[in-house]
Order: structure tokens, then C-alpha cells, then sequence
């Protein structure tokens, strides 16, 4: 039976979010604003921050 994986808290999320803006500000000064590799990591931050938001919600 596999295992449960839990769920995130808004602390985990956080820190993630953070990691990953850091992440995209670097590739945007090295590579730019217009860069797949830009667009990417600000595409997976704007799920993260909404999922912060809906967790945010049931807290």
C-alpha cells in the first residue's frame, strides 16, 4: 500500500516560494526577463503562491 503523502504547510510553502524567486531573480539578471528558463521557475512560483493562498484559506 504506498504511503500518504502529506500534505504542504503554509511554512514549507513558504520556504519553497521563496527558494524559487530567488531561483528565477537569478535567471532573469544572468539570462533574462524574456528567457524560457525565466518564464519557467515564474510559472511554477505563480502555483506555488496560489496554493499558498488556498492553504492560507483553510487555516
Amino acid at each position: 500500500m504506498p504511503k500518504e503523502v502529506p500534505p504542504h504547510t503554509t511554512h514549507m510553502l513558504s520556504e519553497k516560494i521563496r527558494n524559487i524567486r530567488e531561483k528565477m531573480v537569478s535567471f532573469a539578471v544572468q539570462k533574462g526577463i524574456n528567457h524560457p528558463d525565466t518564464i519557467r521557475q515564474s510559472q511554477i512560483l505563480d502555483k506555488l503562491i496560489y496554493e499558498y493562498q488556498l492553504l492560507s484559506e483553510k487555516e
